[in-house]
């Protein structure tokens, strides 16, 4: 890849657009779906030690007991700068890094790990997972959150409409071929294209497994959004159905050497 695509694979040159908006609280689905459910299932204890990975602003940090211990990973300045803006907890600690290279970490072990909505932005994950093995303390968990990956692929899944019997689904065009999908960030502003990377999910359990983490937990989260007019039945009962995000949650078995 030449550096002018390795640039916009990485999101630094869209952070400004990124936190204008996503900010302080985060989007709609930050605040009503991800993080409720996210801090429901970390359940974290006073000496637990999260990693986040692709922090963005901090959004995760900001909702987490006070006590424990956080670092974010990001590439972006802009959105570290951001970041750091919002969050005066002494416990929590934000470093530059691209996740695909070797991590500007120390010898230290969490607890936890996190990555909201970011993994889908990456082109090589497998050199997360490689990288996640080395800072992970056994029995720990690793926790991903996706843009459903057979549900909602970029330029390769849509909704149907079905008139006649009121019904809408969802469109698959391809789903075990790996994609790279360009993506207009503000379309009409000329404010950049950045890449989304999609895999099939028993992609993401194989680059576990070969790193010593094993599948706990997946769960899918549809929108809780409600629709009114003459098409809601149809459009939230469709909501029900097919889930927005998965979270998959990975179990470190040893420790990396």
């Amino acid at each position: 890849m030449d550096a002018q695509s390795k640039k916009k694979t990485s999101w630094s040159h869209v952070g400004v657009w990124y936190d204008r908006i996503v900010g302080k609280e985060g989007h709609y689905y930050h605040k009503e779906l991800i993080i409720p459910n996210l801090l429901t299932m970390l359940d974290l204890r006073p000496k637990d030690r999260v990693l986040d990975l692709g922090s963005g602003q901090g959004i995760l940090a900001r909702s987490l007991p006070k006590e424990v211990e956080y670092t974010g990973l990001e590439i972006s300045s802009s959105l570290i700068k951001a970041a750091k803006s919002y969050d005066r907890n002494r416990n929590h600690r934000y470093i530059k890094a691209d996740l695909t290279k070797k991590w500007p970490l120390s010898n230290e072990l969490f607890t936890h790990a996190v990555s909201i909505l970011a993994l889908q932005n990456i082109e090589k994950p497998e050199k997360v997972f490689e990288e996640l093995s080395h800072y992970m303390e056994e029995g720990g968990r690793a926790f991903f959150v996706l843009n459903h990956p057979y549900f909602r692929i970029p330029r390769q899944s849509r909704w149907t409409i079905d008139e006649k019997n009121q019904r809408q689904s969802r469109e698959i065009f391809s789903y075990m071929t790996p994609q790279r999908i360009p993506i207009v960030t503000n379309p009409g502003k000329g404010e950049g294209t950045t890449w989304s990377f999609h895999n099939p999910l028993s992609s993401y359990v194989k680059m576990g497994y070969e790193n010593g983490f094993l599948v706990e937990q997946i769960e899918e989260w549809c929108s809780p959004k409600k629709s009114r007019g003459g098409a809601a039945k149809r459009e939230n009962r469709a909501r029900k159905e097919f889930p927005l995000f998965m979270t998959i949650v990975f179990r470190k078995t040893y420790i990396s050497s």
